[in-house]
């Protein structure tokens, strides 16, 4: 009981300390190419894939497609797409985020496991128009919004990983 007492004592430390670090120098813990925010890196990916490809490349990557967990994260993952595609009108690519309700229609979960609490659907939408629309992509019709689409289509992703390891 004292050794599981002692480790988990010692995961907790490590990870505030990790997290102290990670708070001053988030930058220096993202791979080249990737973008830090809040405790993450997000990687834009042009290649056209489809969701189960590009959450597969994610993975690959050692991330997740991308949830959005609130404004300003959606905000400046808007930012960084405009900023990498170098578009100077506001219609950006529409992209695969992480969020999908393939289990169960109408319950959408983020590929990470982070919870569906933050929403920015586009109006009437989530509407799974044509049946089978279980993948949500952002910039739907070029605005900030989003939007359930075949998971079929080949689009352009958006993968997020932390930038510290939390296994404890």
């Amino acid at each position: 009981m004292k050794i599981l007492t002692v480790s988990l004592l010692l995961c907790a430390m490590m990870a505030l300390t990790i997290g102290l670090v990670s708070v001053v120098d988030t930058a220096s813990e993202c791979p080249k190419g990737w973008t830090p925010l809040n405790h993450r890196c997000f990687l834009y990916v042009p290649k056209q894939m489809t969701w189960a490809q590009a959450e597969n490349h994610c993975v690959l990557l050692g991330g997740h497609l991308a949830s959005i967990n609130s404004h300003s994260e959606a905000k400046a993952a808007w930012r960084m797409i405009k900023r990498i595609t170098k578009r100077k009108r506001k219609w950006l690519p529409v992209t695969w985020l992480g969020g999908s309700d393939a289990k169960k229609e109408g319950v959408w979960l983020w590929s990470d496991g982070q919870p569906f609490n933050y929403r920015l659907w586009s109006r009437g939408n989530p509407d799974n128009k044509w049946k089978r629309q279980d993948c949500l992509v952002m910039n739907y019709r070029g605005k900030k919004r989003w939007d359930d689409q075949s998971c079929n289509g080949k689009k352009p992703s958006l993968c997020a990983k932390t930038t510290w390891d939390a296994d404890c």
